[in-house]
């Protein structure tokens, strides 16, 4: 393993104690030496888009490793400071390999150091333009992704809506199939009742008038004066 295989590693390792990306650890190291920081700078530093950027400082501070907060002179402009604890806790995951190398430096020329260091520089632009093309596409599958989801949640919302209506529509028509049913069970039965009740009172009428008949014949009847044929003779 070589020298990039060998810092690959240990940044690996890193992130991973801290539950973060490399990209993540990168950008936390670089606001706590250079913050409070703006997303815009942060960019400029890593070489990553603002939007990238932006992605990142959501997970950090949903990791509680930095805080953003508001200039007060111009709102439209945002902070971002590592947390006191972040802070102490990545210093002390450094602290020993920056020990150890301040101890392999004190062995070279400054002149020696400073070819390293032009070195550096110059392979920390190819890693930067590759780590800004890769963490790009990664934003962009990231949102590909949240907007799949979204999409895809959307659908079900509506697939659920339009369910709900339709048996919101059946239980409509049901309880209206049941009413109207009870509605007409309920006409009839006044209806036979209102008949019945009109027959026993035609009956009733009727017999009334049978009665008032009968009475009456037999009071004319009676109030008529004897014929011969009942029986009258005169002496």
């Amino acid at each position: 393993m070589g020298y990039f295989g060998a810092a690959s590693d240990f940044d690996e390792r890193l992130a991973k104690k801290l539950k973060l990306s490399r990209t993540d650890v990168r950008c936390l190291d670089l606001i706590g030496r250079l913050g409070p920081i703006t997303a815009g700078k942060l960019a400029e530093e890593t070489g990553l888009t603002t939007g990238a950027v932006t992605f990142i400082l959501d997970r950090l501070e949903d990791a509680g490793m930095v805080t953003r907060r508001r200039d007060t002179e111009d709102r439209r402009r945002v902070w971002v400071e590592i947390v006191p604890e972040a802070r102490q806790r990545l210093a002390g995951l450094q602290q020993p390999i920056a020990e150890e190398m301040r101890e392999v430096a004190q062995r070279f020329k400054a002149e020696e150091l400073a070819v390293v260091r032009d070195f550096m520089r110059q392979a920390k632009e190819v890693f930067q333009h590759q780590v800004k093309d890769a963490v790009n596409e990664s934003v962009r599958d990231a949102v590909r992704e949240s907007v799949r989801s979204a999409q895809e949640a959307a659908d079900e919302a509506a697939r659920s809506a339009r369910e709900s209506v339709r048996e919101s529509v059946r239980e409509s028509v049901r309880t209206a199939r049941d009413a109207a049913r009870d509605a007409a069970r309920d006409a009839a039965r006044t209806a036979r009742d209102a008949a019945r009740t009109a027959a026993s009172e035609g009956a009733t009428k009727r017999r009334a008038a049978d009665s008032a008949g009968e009475a009456s014949a037999r009071e004319d009847a009676e109030g008529e004066p004897p014929t011969e044929e009942s029986g009258g003779k005169t002496g």
